[in-house]
This record gives structure tokens, C-alpha cells and sequence, in this order.
């Protein structure tokens, strides 16, 4: 998997992946969002600083994380039929 996570403050967030799927997250404050993807991805994961993050994949992913600052991220994914399927899914960040 390769995950690339983009965020400038404190996040939490946990990943699970059952299907390919490719996620691009960039973050500055509070955020909630629901992803459902039903693709190949691939998690890549820079870091300047503390970060936990759980990742359980069972097939290829694209995702992106970048952070300068503390984070933890909880990140759901389901199989979906489209990209355009979104379910009850949040991720709280905190300014630090």
C-alpha cells in the first residue's frame, strides 16, 4: 500500500482497506469526510514529526500523507460499486 497524507495541523485518523483504492487527503483545521472507493491505491506515508496511524490493507492503495506537525488519522474504506458512494465516515482533526 502506499499512503501520502498533506497536513499542516493535528489529525486523527484510521485506515482500513478491503479494495484498491487511491486518496489524496490535504488538511489545515477540522475536517470530516466519507470516502468509499472502489479502485486500486497505494499508501505512502512523510513525516517531520509524531504520527500513529493504523493501516490494514488487503490489496493495492494509493494515499499520500504529509505532515509537519503531530497526527493521527482513522480512516475507513469499504468496498463500494463507484467512486461516487459515500457512507457515515468522519475524520477529526484538532488545530494544533
Amino acid at each position: 500500500a502506499y499512503i501520502h497524507i498533506h497536513i499542516n495541523t493535528y489529525v486523527q485518523a484510521h485506515i482500513h482497506t478491503d479494495i484498491q483504492a487511491y486518496i489524496h487527503i490535504h488538511i489545515n483545521t477540522y475536517v470530516q469526510a466519507h470516502n468509499h472507493i472502489d479502485i486500486q491505491a497505494y499508501i505512502h506515508i512523510h513525516i517531520n514529526t509524531y504520527i500513529q496511524a493504523h493501516i490494514h490493507t488487503d490489496i493495492q492503495a494509493h494515499i499520500h500523507i504529509h505532515i509537519n506537525t503531530y497526527i493521527r488519522a482513522h480512516i475507513h474504506i469499504y468496498i463500494q460499486s463507484s467512486l461516487n458512494q459515500y457512507s457515515s465516515r468522519s475524520i477529526d482533526t484538532w488545530i494544533k
